[in-house]
């Protein structure tokens, strides 16, 4: 039905839930002044009310006219059998019918939202592996389609009715994320946590890429992206580390990647293996940076014993880098110094303590004895 025959329809809804008009049982509740209420009834009024053979007439009709490819009327009919028997298996797979005639006939925004309508009604759906397929094939066509011809979030869209009004590639990510959360251990789960976590490297957006590649390292362990996750996740660790005044935390997770790498992919290394150590001599010499850094900023802070510490670790954990030499020298610099700095003010506590009358006994030994007094008002000690 076209949008000119169905507004007379939506105001003619509004007006029926207008006090004056009223003839509803026990009177109006404000839920029945709702934008969906009144979209439901204003649907309702084309559609019919309920009627479970009408509905499953109107199905049956919608099928064979999607046998014969007539996918906008079969669509029509298979929405007719929605509405006049909603809450039930026959509407569930209504749902899903006009999806696939909106699919086939290239509208994949519309069909999205139907898939979309379909879950959040039915989340256990039958139609979930289905619905995974179709919704991993339109993302892959959106981001592809928006990889050639890019634009912004909110630049419209009104000319190509496979796109999205809006938003072509976040809508692509939006429908792989409901593959995730919808269809966890489906056969396309892993295929669209990895498409989501490389939009996000692509995106310059580490935190959110290294979460996904982790989810998939821990909760997909047979999944073909293993080695691909690992080694994505190693360069989001290193691309994420600010440098030697931050946490080391990415250094330390890499360095273990690393290992991981190295031993549990033995066969798939390869070629990689010189790029994988290379990666490891980088997180060392970070680490080696990270740790002088420290010790350079408690030396400074007059903090010798920590900074001695830092200084010894680098010595001790590098042998091999030339910043161990200037790490010894700094320990040999260090010998004799106090520990810690003394104390802010440390003069004037000292000044108060020597003008205060009275000494602080050592022990309790040395407090004068106490007295307390009797019921008749006498002195005992």
């Amino acid at each position: 039905m076209s949008r000119g025959k169905l507004l007379p329809l939506f105001v003619v809804a509004l007006a029926a839930f207008s006090p004056g008009c009223a003839s509803k049982p026990g009177g109006y509740e404000l839920a029945d002044f709702s934008p969906e209420r009144v979209i439901d009834n204003t649907k309702r009024s084309f559609y019919g009310q309920k009627d479970e053979a009408v509905a499953r007439k109107a199905y049956a009709d919608g099928e064979q006219l999607y046998r014969n490819k007539e996918f906008d009327a079969a669509r029509e009919q298979f929405a007719t059998a929605a509405y006049r028997w909603p809450d039930s298996q026959l509407e569930e797979d209504a749902l899903f019918m006009a999806g696939e005639c909106f699919f086939f006939t290239d509208r994949y925004a519309d069909a999205d939202k139907a898939y979309d309508k379909l879950i959040k009604k039915y989340s256990t759906t039958e139609h979930i592996g289905a619905i995974s397929r179709r919704s991993f094939a339109m993302a892959r066509y959106w981001q592809d389609k928006h990889t050639k011809d890019p634009s912004w979030p909110v630049t419209p869209n009104f000319t190509d009715k496979e796109r999205p009004t809006f938003d072509t590639a976040g809508r692509a990510l939006k429908a792989y994320e409901r593959i995730m959360m919808t269809d966890p251990r489906g056969a396309l789960a892993d295929d669209a946590i990895m498409a989501v976590a490389d939009a996000m490297f692509n995106k310059r957006y580490y935190d959110d890429a290294d979460f996904r590649y982790k989810m998939l390292i821990t909760d997909y362990p047979q999944s073909k992206y293993q080695y691909d996750a690992h080694e994505r996740s190693l360069r989001c660790k290193l691309l994420k580390y600010q440098g030697p005044e931050y946490d080391d935390k990415p250094l330390l997770e890499a360095e273990e990647l690393v290992d991981q790498m190295l031993t549990q992919f033995p066969d798939r290394v390869g070629a990689d293996r010189e790029k994988l150590i290379k990666y490891k001599a980088e997180v060392l010499a970070r680490r080696q940076m990270c740790d002088l850094h420290a010790a350079e900023y408690y030396a400074k802070g007059g903090y010798n014993y920590a900074a001695r510490q830092y200084y010894d670790k680098v010595a001790r954990n590098y042998p091999r880098s030339n910043l161990t030499e200037q790490a010894v020298a700094k320990i040999d610099a260090l010998e004799g110094q106090p520990d810690n700095p003394d104390p802010p003010l440390a003069w004037a506590y000292n000044w108060a303590e020597g003008i205060m009358p009275g000494a602080t006994p050592e022990n309790e030994n040395d407090q004068p004895p106490q007295m307390a007094s009797r019921p008749d008002g006498s002195l005992q000690r």
